[in-house]
């Protein structure tokens, strides 16, 4: 990685000394480069100073400072603890590929599945009404973490991560019965509107927000 292998250069660099009394106030800082040769003084002239204590800064903040990533974070979306509903589904025999597992064009009817399942269930979506708005889908995405086949039953995880004035954004993770960590997780973007001129609508329903917000979730991955 490049973190140690920068760590490892300062240990054997000919510069060591700047970096090792870089808090030394002393009059002069005498360093001898590694393998031996003269040594060398810096004066405490304060831009001196200055300048090496803003080198270690850089060394310390750009390489060594430990990265957060976002598997460490507590709302990871591959965490079933991201989640605020859940649908079962049976897989089907059809679902497998040649390859033996479920193929990946199939894990996006189970995240549609798990969506609509919601709508219509808790957000009074009627997909058949010439009045009440529609979602369209206008962006979506989907990462694979694992394999999964036939016959296993899967748990379509559900969280809303944003509301817009005509807009939502599901989150769906797909697990395998009674796993912690999500084999796919994948979502898309709603723009709900009006059913015969599909014109975006001003603002969503209130019923139809209400079950949205039920299951909101902060996104921080």
């Amino acid at each position: 990685m490049r973190c140690s292998n920068f760590a490892g250069g300062l240990r054997h660099s000919p510069w060591i000394g700047v970096f090792a009394a870089v808090n030394d106030e002393s009059a002069f800082l005498h360093s001898t480069p590694e393998g031996g040769g003269t040594p060398f003084q810096f004066s405490p002239h304060p831009m001196s100073l200055t300048a090496t204590r803003r080198l270690v800064q850089i060394s310390e903040h750009t390489f060594i400072r430990p990265i957060t990533t976002k598997s460490s974070s507590p709302l990871d979306s591959r965490s079933r603890s991201f989640y605020r509903h859940f649908l079962p589904i049976q897989t089907r025999w059809s679902d497998n590929d040649q390859y033996g597992h479920v193929n990946n064009s199939v894990f996006y009817h189970y995240i549609d599945t798990a969506v609509n399942n919601y709508l219509i269930d808790r957000c009074d979506l009627q997909p058949l009404s010439t009045t009440s708005p529609i979602g369209l889908v206008v962006t979506s995405s989907a990462n694979f973490f694992k394999p999964m086949s036939f016959p296993a039953v899967i748990e379509a995880g559900l969280a809303v991560t944003k509301i817009g004035k005509s807009s939502v954004t599901y989150k769906v993770g797909i697990f395998e019965r009674g796993s912690q960590q999500a084999s796919v997780v994948g979502g898309f973007t709603h723009v709900f509107v009006e059913p015969k001129h599909r014109k975006p609508v001003p603002q969503l329903p209130s019923a139809m927000k209400a079950g949205m917000e039920s299951i909101l979730v902060e996104e921080t991955d």
